[in-house]
């Protein structure tokens, strides 16, 4: 390879390098607006083939930072050698590199096919890949550029209207213009005023928008109705948390910090994902404890507990949430929908015979048999176990159902002292914002937070400490454009995309 080449290849790696800075935990946001110029830079007179190798640099360098927890729930937790966790990560960063790369080659063709062309292309395109991304072999929308700016809050109340890929889309147009910008200057060229001068315009329409929206959300929400709700963050320590010597312990552990909120008079009370270590269903020992902790703060508990069910005369395992109130009632129960991959089942499981026991660890749960939303009083609680709050698309149907909070268990102890919490709460806050819903959120081990329908944290309990909190959000007619037209935007980009290559295919290059 020549000096030159190794350069750009260098320009590729600093972009994904600036948008991994952008992203949490290290949450420079300014970054993603100027993240991708490098790579846009390298891509300057290249063919799609080459363009595609530097997108997949500048996207390996991204997922591999991004993703570099891949190995902990799989080695320490699911009992996989370290050298198979490590080929999991690199395995998954490749995948998903190949997107970005797909990007790049798509900008270089559009590039040679007309000059400028580039300039609505690529956000299209890019919008267009994360969509796919998000469904195609299960789906894994973990981190979209978008989340980057999940608090700059008036440039994310445009997530109500395009979800989170219209964020994503502002960023890559940004982006392109700046890269036309650079490049026009280093060639001498005049600057794309005109292109510029409409990008501005786009980001300054988008801004008052936001504006206009905070003041919006804002004053509806102090309008909105109060619902007092404890979040208890149990910080059992994955290694114990499933030893039955535990059970015991585990539970007078959530006991003792849920009577902690009695003179805070909680209307709801929210455990994390499996918070229970047993089958509550089938728990006569432990059923009373919890029936009789509601009664003792006549407040509803929310909890998450493995769950079972006949489905055709089969017993079936679920990870579950189950909602009781005082008296001893179980008000309803949510069976998750949306599994994780290797981690609560196994894809093609009829080839574990050939693994020789590598993936022991996995679990061997079965989805849910559709959205059920838990009733408390008039108030309908749309439930998201662990990951499913990285999916803008379960929510929606949440709330589109009638869902007027929604409710997040997790357990991220899985990923211990990484960064995968972090990115999961940045995800989590702009399933408030694309519904216009209030959102709990218990984690065992952190980050538990409570978030308002603009988006703004408003609680929080930090990582690795056992506590509670008490939070009072403001319940109102939920839901937004969003929440009634879906993924529309991502599709009409999608469909743009195709449509410009489909013109442009008939122009001579």
């Amino acid at each position: 390879m020549t000096a030159t080449m190794w350069g750009r290849m260098g320009l590729s790696a600093l972009s994904g390098a600036l948008v991994v800075l952008s992203l949490p935990p290290f949450d420079a946001a300014p970054l993603a607006w100027v993240g991708l110029v490098p790579l846009l830079w390298a891509l300057r007179g290249v063919r799609p083939r080459t363009a595609a190798g530097r997108g997949f640099v500048a996207g390996l360098v991204a997922e591999l930072a991004e993703l570099s927890w891949i190995p902990t729930p799989l080695v320490v937790y699911g009992n996989l050698p370290y050298a198979l966790g490590l080929l999991a990560l690199v395995s998954l960063a490749a995948y998903l590199a190949l997107y970005v790369a797909a990007f790049a080659a798509g900008m270089a063709w559009l590039q040679a096919r007309q000059d400028g062309a580039e300039v609505p292309g690529g956000p299209l395109l890019w919008v267009a890949l994360e969509y796919g991304r998000t469904y195609l072999l299960s789906g894994f929308p973990w981190l979209l550029l978008g989340y980057s700016q999940y608090q700059v809050l008036p440039v994310l109340q445009i997530a109500d209207v395009t979800g989170i890929y219209g964020v994503s889309g502002l960023l890559v147009l940004v982006n392109v213009l700046l890269a036309r910008a650079a490049q026009a200057l280093g060639a001498g060229d005049p600057l794309p005023r005109r292109e510029l001068t409409a990008g501005g315009a786009l980001v300054a329409l988008v801004l008052a928008y936001g504006g206009w929206q905070l003041h919006r959300v804002r004053g509806a929400w102090e309008a909105g109705t109060p619902l007092k709700v404890g979040v208890v963050q149990g910080n059992i320590d994955q290694a114990r948390k499933w030893r039955p010597e535990f059970q015991q312990a585990t539970l007078a552990h959530y006991e003792r910090l849920t009577r902690g909120l009695a003179e805070a008079r909680p209307m709801l009370v929210v455990w994390p994902e499996t918070a229970t270590p047993f089958y509550f269903q089938a728990s006569r020992e432990f059923q009373p404890v919890l029936f009789g902790l509601a009664d003792a703060l006549r407040a509803a508990l929310l909890f998450g507990s493995p769950g079972m069910a006949y489905a055709s005369s089969e017993l079936q395992f679920h990870n579950s949430a189950f909602l009781v109130q005082p008296g001893g009632q179980v008000l309803g129960r949510y069976d998750k929908l949306h599994l994780v991959p290797f981690g609560e089942y196994i894809p093609l499981a009829w080839l574990v015979g050939r693994t020789g026991g590598l993936i022991q660890g996995a679990g061997a749960f079965s989805p849910g048999q559709g959205q059920t939303l838990l009733p408390l009083g008039s108030l309908r609680i749309g439930v998201l176990i662990c990951y499913e709050a990285i999916f803008p698309e379960l929510s929606r149907r949440a709330v589109r159902a009638g869902a007027g909070l929604l409710v997040n268990l997790t357990n991220d102890a899985w990923f211990g002292r990484t960064g995968a919490p972090a990115q999961h709460l940045a995800m989590t806050v702009v399933r408030a914002v694309e519904n216009r819903v209030p959102v709990v959120r218990a984690a065992n081990t952190g980050i538990s937070a409570v978030v308002g329908t603009d988006g703004a944290i408003r609680a929080t309990l930090p990582q690795f400490r056992r506590g509670s909190l008490v939070e009072v959000v403001r319940l109102s007619q939920g839901g937004s454009l969003y929440t009634r037209i879906g993924d529309l935007f991502a599709q009409l980009c999608a469909a743009g995309a195709v449509l410009l290559g489909v013109i442009l295919c008939r122009r001579r290059p």
